[in-house]
């Protein structure tokens, strides 16, 4: 009866997830709003902030007859704030003038104050490392922005700023602009907010964020297509606040994303080490299952691409072993298995296991792997997502295509060997450090063989046991061991029982065996 109830809990689960352009099911209960409370060190910013504030109107903008500046803290930290949380992510938005022309002069009026206390023994606020970030419409970075060091904090300056479209361009001119313009062109309401630092209030000028910000509802505070193609990585950042924050997201920003126009722009606009750090954030947040089926819901498989097509990039990636018709279905259609599989059946696998009071304790404690450090974790959904490009390799090379059309020649190209499908997605697509890349390279290359040789474990001497299913995966050998388990039930859940018994077995051996010492 057990088993029964299982596999029906199962199959419901199933058909809720792949159901097509379902919102993924989402718990999310009204938030609870608290006043903002600065710590010592926001109060040490903030007023350090005030006193330079009120230096430039009396002495730079009364005197040569210009604007008076306003501070706001934008963004995330009045968001956290407003939840109970604490944020070390402080945005400083400025009006009238530049950031990088208001820290320069912040800079030297600190400086002056410590030469004029100097050998007083005051403590003096220090500022350092000013640091200027381009701006770069081509990849949605429309003003530039200026971050520096102040108090142990890093603090980004940038100008308020508003955005006009046109009829025949869906790329917006960008100048500065009023508090409230600047809170519009944002990703979500509920990120719109502004702590004036004048005030000490919060400001919600769309009139919404606060609102959406208590009952969890993240949606665009303008037409959410016009918002995602300005910049497309905001349907990630917006992914990303839903999975950590347990927020739904609005149908029409679920709708907007789930077109093809965003997902090339996406492709071709934002760079990939900006979409990595969103997929990172979104599998080391609180809910990573749920962004992965949002993730799959809005068809974002090309995340997972080889990021060959960014712009500026001019890089050709052609199979070893199968055509690129193949190839392509692996980026697509098999992206979206795998995400399905997990969104569906990896809570039920778990649950399964984990419901056998008193049995399977060993194959229990596999499920801690994955949360041992942030490498484990991003390891083991990563092989989840990559696992159907099991051992297939690629080749990489420059694409050297227009300049024959242009010149009639061809050009030789260094000569490149094959690697790992699953490596070169990691370490080019989603830009992650290269001990990623071998781990989950090691994992989704090297499942296939580690199956076949996990069936006979069971007519493997102590040595051979540790030469063939330990030592070649190291620390990581239990992760592998759990990777295989979830893999095995995503194609056979009907056989989960007699999966789990052959997994708590081998543990149980190895534990017999003392194979702890090969590490």
């Amino acid at each position: 009866m057990q088993r029964i109830r299982f596999f029906e809990t199962a199959t419901k689960r199933f058909s809720l997830i792949v159901s097509k352009k379902a919102q993924p099911m989402s718990t999310s209960t009204p938030k609870t709003l608290h006043p903002i409370v600065l710590n010592d060190k926001e109060k040490q910013i903030t007023t350090t902030l005030q006193d330079y504030t009120k230096y430039y109107n009396t002495n730079i903008a009364n005197d040569k007859d210009i604007q008076p500046i306003e501070l706001r803290i934008t963004g995330g930290w009045v968001r956290d704030k407003l939840l109970g949380k604490e944020s070390h992510d402080i945005d400083i938005g400025i009006d009238h003038i530049s950031g990088l022309e208001f820290v320069t002069g912040l800079k030297e009026y600190l400086d002056r104050q410590t030469e004029d206390i100097s050998g007083t023994g005051k403590i003096t606020t220090s500022l350092t490392g000013i640091h200027k970030i381009k701006k770069n419409p081509e990849k949605s970075k429309h003003l530039e922005t200026c971050t520096t060091h102040l108090l142990g904090n890093d603090i980004d300056f940038v100008n308020l700023r508003s955005e006009k479209y046109t009829e025949d361009s869906r790329i917006p001119t960008i100048k500065a602009g009023s508090p409230k313009e600047d809170a519009y062109r944002r990703d979500a309401t509920l990120n719109s907010l502004f702590f004036n630092l004048r005030t000490m209030q919060v400001e919600d000028l769309t009139g919404r964020g606060l609102q959406d910000l208590k009952d969890g509802i993240l949606r665009t505070p303008l037409e959410p297509e016009k918002t995602f193609l300005d910049d497309p990585l905001r349907c990630l950042r917006m992914i990303r606040f839903a999975s950590n924050f347990n927020f739904i997201i609005d149908k029409a920003a679920m709708e907007a994303m789930d077109r093809k126009e965003i997902r090339v722009a996406l492709d071709r606009k934002i760079s990939r080490e900006r979409i990595g750090s969103e997929f990172r954030k979104i599998i080391l947040g609180k809910n990573p299952i749920y962004g992965l089926s949002l993730l799959n819901t809005v068809e974002f498989y090309n995340i997972f691409g080889f990021g060959e097509k960014e712009m500026g990039e001019e890089k050709v990636v052609k199979p070893v072993n199968m055509d690129e018709r193949a190839m392509n279905s692996l980026i697509s259609d098999g992206i979206k298995a795998s995400l399905s599989d997990i969104v569906a059946s990896l809570p039920v696998i778990k649950d399964f296991v984990f419901d056998h009071s008193g049995a399977y304790n060993r194959l229990k404690s596999l499920f801690g792997e994955p949360f041992r450090n942030d490498l484990s974790t991003l390891a083991f959904y990563c092989s989840l997502i990559l696992n159907k490009w099991n051992n297939e390799t690629v080749i990489q090379t420059d694409d050297y295509r227009s300049e024959e059309k242009t010149t009639g020649k061809k050009r030789k190209g260094k000569k490149v060997k094959p690697t790992s499908a699953a490596h070169l997605i990691v370490l080019q697509g989603l830009k992650m450090p290269m001990k990623d890349a071998n781990l989950i390279s090691l994992i989704v290359s090297g499942m296939e063989e580690f199956g076949i040789r996990f069936r006979d474990y069971k007519n493997m001497s102590r040595s051979e046991i540790a030469l063939k299913l330990i030592i070649p995966y190291g620390e990581n050998w239990r992760l592998n061991l759990l990777v295989l388990f979830i893999l095995r039930n995503f194609k056979h859940m009907e056989l989960i029982e007699d999966t789990s018994n052959s997994i708590e077995e081998f543990l149980e051996m190895c534990e017999k065996l003392d194979l702890g010492v090969c590490l």
